[in-house]
């Protein structure tokens, strides 16, 4: 038995996959040959607080990559789920297509659930308690706080860490291209020590950033980034945190407490500028609409002149008919008044 009290599903027809993989078969396409499949799925369960009608999106977050995907929750399993915990979850996909941008929103519907000891065994018990706690202090958007201030034609302050020597920079601007759109300061640290870190944190204006970003290549030197009291220098900030830290393989302590994560530098700038596109593209839209809205008031506008135009014309007229008739009614009661004068005199 499951934690939803159901009986769980055979394993024989199962695809295990986690939140990363499973968002690269479906990532670009409404249509998988894994369509129809029953799929098991492990991560964190992050509470969103999201729900209408008794049914909720919560997420489920990949704890290496920092993927995630959307669950579509019954009232009775959102009870039972606690944020933060480790589960494994066996359900179906559903798709579906935002008609505005085209994008595609993947859906995990579970049938059952249960705890997983996997990611406890995985690593010590203090860093896993770490990573709960960022859970139950819940995580920020950062994209949808970066799209919010673009929209309102704000550039998003951020503050970007990265090595005294290192060369990533040019990676992640090769990828931003409409760097303009974002107030990037880079504080370049010695990135393999943490003395560094504890002094500028101790001494940083945090009201002045939107967002700390901490930018590295791969390699050696990332175990750092695995220090329980870095990690948690950090979270003490309350700002929201961002990592590109390493190659794909590369994963670390810090990434799994970040607020977002990308895989590379390359992968950050190329997110930064998509929200640049996505923002452009809204409000290229609604410049559209606001044009089609003018030009129609325009064609409104000639037409109702034309149409006085053709009133004032016809009201002439008419007021000319009106005078023609008013002058032939005198002159036929004239008549009359004279014909009846000429009669009753000549009696």
């Amino acid at each position: 038995m499951s934690d939803t009290g159901t009986t769980e599903s055979s394993t024989s027809s199962i695809i295990e996959l986690n939140v990363n993989g499973l968002l690269s078969v479906y990532r670009n396409s409404l249509h998988s040959s894994c369509n129809g499949q029953k799929f098991k799925i492990s991560g964190h369960y992050i509470d969103s607080k999201r729900g209408k009608g008794g049914y909720y999106y919560d997420k489920l977050k990949d704890t290496d990559s920092q993927e995630f995907i959307t669950l579509f929750l019954t009232e009775k399993q959102k009870r039972i789920l606690t944020n933060g915990e480790y589960y494994d979850f066996i359900g179906r996909i559903e798709i579906t297509k935002t008609i505005w941008n085209s994008s595609l929103n993947i859906l995990f519907v579970p049938d059952t659930f249960k705890k997983s000891k996997e990611e406890i065994q995985l690593i010590p018990e203090s860093k896993y308690n770490l990573i709960r706690e960022r859970y139950d202090r819940g995580l920020v958007n950062v994209e949808a706080l970066f799209f919010e201030q673009l929209y309102r034609k704000e550039q998003p302050k951020l503050l970007f860490l990265t090595g005294a020597t290192s060369i990533i920079v040019n990676d992640f601007y090769n990828q931003l291209e409409d760097k303009d759109y974002y107030d990037i300061e880079i504080r370049r640290i010695n990135l393999s020590s943490k003395t560094p870190y504890f002094e500028l944190l101790d001494t940083l204006e945090y009201e002045k950033y939107c967002a700390i970003a901490i930018v590295r290549g791969g390699g050696s030197g990332l175990e750092i980034f695995n220090e329980e009291d870095l990690c948690k220098k950090f979270l003490e900030t309350n700002i929201p945190i961002i990592t590109a830290i390493g190659h794909q393989e590369d994963q670390t302590l810090l990434e799994k407490v970040a607020d977002i994560g990308y895989a590379t530098p390359s992968a950050f700038g190329t997110a930064l500028q998509k929200l640049v596109d996505k923002d452009r593209a809204i409000k290229n839209g609604q410049d559209n609409l606001k044009h089609v809205i003018v030009k129609n008031k325009e064609l409104h506008k000639d037409e109702i002149q034309q149409k006085m135009k053709v009133f004032k014309a016809e009201k002439e007229i008419l007021s000319q008919r009106i005078t023609q008739l008013t002058k032939i009614l005198i002159g036929c009661i004239v008549f009359m008044i004279l014909s009846f004068l000429i009669i009753y005199f000549l009696k």
